[in-house]
């Protein structure tokens, strides 16, 4: 495979033919190899539809990541388990009724901010996929009934239950876990094989991003599903899930809009 930058990646992507495969291995879709120049990591990259995304986990060890049960080898098999661990006190403004957003952080209304660590853990460039742009891969590749069986790795889930991998989307049954009061727990082994969550983003009412949770499980279909913390638990604020990422290229002629970002003069 090449190993090309983010600009030649766009082009041979765009006008690649069925001749001109930039992978050998004759790929479902177009396909190359895309380096994180943060760490060296280097990632299978695919086109599908209109859509540039990776074809692997991210890897990069940023603040609030962890490799499963804290075994290297297992970073390298899953990519890594990232946290959203907001940092309440950098949020700054308030809403229509004059609340502290920083104070409403830690309670219900805010509770699923989407952290700026996390936000920004994507190369320069791709971006952690909103809720539209899963929509619209689903949307690609039929629709959400029958995306887990296009998109999902055909081995390594439970009682048979693999995907056909129709677009070398490659989803693997990952693991997760959660980050309590500092404490570290992680999905025990019963658990393998049977589901995997990647992190994305909404908007709440406030224009900022908010988590949610694309999740593939032993069915055809596709689940979105809002973080649970507990309900009224007042540690809440405390407990932290950890799942892994796939990003998605950003339009380059677009600037990526990001929560909590202000603008310099």
């Amino acid at each position: 495979m090449k190993r090309i930058s983010l600009a030649i990646l766009l082009f041979l992507l765009g006008c690649q033919t069925d001749g001109e495969k930039t992978n050998l291995k004759e790929p479902k879709v177009p396909t190359a190899i895309f380096v994180d120049l943060r760490d060296g990591n280097e990632y299978k990259i695919i086109q599908i539809g209109d859509q540039i995304w990776f074809a692997e986990n991210l890897r990069y060890a940023s603040e609030n990541s962890y490799c499963y049960k804290n075994k290297e080898e297992n970073c390298k098999k899953f990519g890594r388990l990232y946290t959203n661990n907001p940092n309440c006190t950098n949020i700054k403004g308030s809403n229509q009724y004059g609340n502290p957003l920083s104070f409403m952080c830690t309670q219900r209304e805010m509770r699923h901010v989407i952290s700026d660590s996390l936000f920004h853990t994507c190369p320069k460039g791709w971006h952690i996929p909103s809720t539209e742009d899963w929509d619209t891969l689903f949307q690609t590749v039929g629709n959400h009934n029958i995306a887990g069986k296009k998109l999902k790795s055909s081995k390594g889930w439970r009682f048979g239950n693999n995907g056909n991998d129709d677009f070398d989307f490659n989803v693997i049954p990952v693991p997760g876990g959660e980050l309590h009061y500092g404490k570290i727990s992680f999905d025990d082994n019963s658990e393998k094989g049977t589901n995997t969550c990647f992190w994305s983003q909404s908007k709440n009412i406030f224009q900022e991003g908010v988590e949610r949770l694309i999740c593939f499980n032993l069915s055809d279909s596709i689940k979105i599903n809002i973080p649970w913390y507990g309900g009224n638990d007042p540690t809440v604020g405390h407990n932290y899930f950890m799942f892994p990422i796939r990003c998605i290229i950003t339009n380059p002629v677009e600037e990526q809009k990001q929560p909590n970002k202000k603008k310099s003069k």
